[in-house]
């Protein structure tokens, strides 16, 4: 795995994790939908 492929999961995981504490300051409670 190169510099660049690394780099791509790691703002997917970061969008991923900012995606879920959105959800979870609207007061649903429970993250992504999938979670629920």
């Amino acid at each position: 795995m190169d510099q660049q492929q690394a780099d791509q999961i790691r703002n997917n995981v970061r969008d991923s994790y900012s995606k879920v504490a959105e959800a979870d300051n609207e007061g649903d409670g429970c993250g992504v939908a999938s979670s629920c």
